[in-house]
């Protein structure tokens, strides 16, 4: 089973709240549900209209089931996670009540108040982690849920992690660092590597299927770290990948399933995809731990960036002057690495939700199978027919709509878009309020 993760940006909306309750109460509406796209890919949770829903995605979104939040007196659901294989859905009710529901018992199955609020959960296999805005509660499922360890993290209230089966990555300790912990299974010790990625705090983060990579950008969003965390090894960084000269903020990274391409997904409604197939340039270059900051005064302007779409041989861009490298002290601007594709989101907000704020969206890597499956009427027409072992289909989740976008795994440049689905929610559930 594909089980490379995904790191979900799940976002909290605060509007006017009907309850009248605290300062933290909130309402969710339709446009602004908290909605995650789970390994392998295959379905979509949501949270909207006091309920929550799971969603199959191909070969369009369908809805397989919705329900009530399983807590009516700790509040409607806030977001909800499905455990992989499983009938088993994790939901967040409230602040602070976290619910295991069992939908083949079609009951709660284990439920915990938490002291801390509730900043996301992460179905693992046989764990469940619950974030809370410094730390990760990981509990094991069997035979009865147990906590199993606490992990101390960074200040982190939109509950940033990643996962695999059994590995996740979280925000570490100290500002900027990564914690990323690997042979989560009962009966083995777990083991956690700490990486000293950025100077700035983490704002995203990916881990590979094999849980031997991982993918960090930091709050200035300029660059994106891919670090090789080998059992026994300290962490080396393999790649520095150019997302922009602006500071953005990253809302997503993820890897594919092969380990051989990495998408990010920021404010700019831009997706950029970078491959990792070939040898970087300047890796000896590299320290562990440099500053993400580039003096925006100094940085030369995106003209200096080779500027053919199509870069040879799958490989990404980078300046034309970085041949020049061994013989002038070039900035290190000049030898990080460009996209090698790219495309942009549609803004399909309507004009009164423009005003509020970009809903983070995330973008992940559709299995080759998953998306190879599919019938011709399917809306991948273009997938399916001709050599679809060079075309790879990216879907990006914002909100309630799904993009998928295609892009030639051997020519790069721009993506082009295959479908784009609005997903119809359920009106709210009869009897709640």
């Amino acid at each position: 089973m594909v089980a490379h993760h995904h790191h979900h940006h799940h976002h909290k909306t605060t509007h006017p709240s009907s309850s009248g309750g605290g300062k933290h109460s909130r309402t969710y509406y339709a446009d602004t549900a908290t909605s995650c796209i789970h390994p392998p890919y295959s379905h979509i949770a949501t949270t909207v209209n006091n309920s929550w829903q799971i969603y199959s995605v191909l070969p369009r979104p369908t809805l397989v089931v919705t329900r009530p939040g399983p807590h009516p007196t700790a509040g409607p659901p806030t977001r909800a996670v499905l455990l992989r294989d499983t009938n088993v859905v994790v939901v967040v009710c409230g602040e602070k009540t976290v619910t295991l529901w069992d939908e083949l018992a079609k009951a709660a199955v284990w439920t915990i108040d938490c002291a801390e609020d509730v900043c996301g959960v992460a179905a693992l296999d046989g764990f469940v982690a619950i974030l809370h805005p410094t730390s990760a509660d990981i509990y094991t499922l069997l035979p009865k849920p147990t906590l199993f360890r606490t992990i101390p993290t960074y200040l982190n209230p939109q509950g940033l992690h990643s996962q695999t089966a059994t590995s996740i990555t979280l925000p570490g300790a100290h500002r900027g660092q990564v914690s990323h912990t690997t042979q989560l299974s009962p009966g083995t010790s777990p083991s956690t590597t700490l990486i000293s990625a950025h100077t700035a705090p983490i704002s995203a983060l990916a881990t590979s299927h094999s849980a031997t990579l991982v993918a960090s950008a930091s709050e200035t969003g300029t660059l994106v770290r891919v670090w090789a965390c080998k059992r026994g090894a300290p962490p080396t960084l393999l790649r520095e990948l150019r997302r922009g000269v602006e500071r953005a903020t990253v809302w997503s990274l993820a890897f594919d399933e092969r380990e051989q391409a990495v998408c990010v997904a920021s404010n700019t409604l831009t997706v950029h995809i970078f491959t990792l197939a070939e040898p970087a340039a300047s890796s000896g270059a590299l320290s562990s731990g440099a500053s993400d900051q580039q003096a925006s005064a100094s940085s030369p302007s995106r003209a200096a960036v080779a500027s053919t779409p199509d870069s040879p041989e799958g490989k990404n861009r980078t300046s034309i002057l970085e041949p020049l490298a061994p013989y002038i002290p070039l900035p290190k601007y000049f030898s990080s690495t460009w996209s090698f594709a790219h495309f942009r989101i549609p803004d399909d907000r309507s004009p009164h939700d423009r005003d509020v704020q970009v809903t983070p969206c995330t973008a992940v890597f559709l299995s080759q199978h998953l998306a190879r499956g599919d019938s011709a009427d399917s809306g991948f027409g273009a997938t399916s027919s001709g050599s679809s072992t060079n075309r790879q289909i990216i879907a990006v989740l914002r909100g309630l709509s799904l993009h998928l976008f295609e892009y030639d795994t051997r020519r790069g440049g721009e993506a082009t878009s295959v479908a784009y689905y609005r997903i119809k929610t359920p009106s709210a559930v009869a009897g709640e309020s």
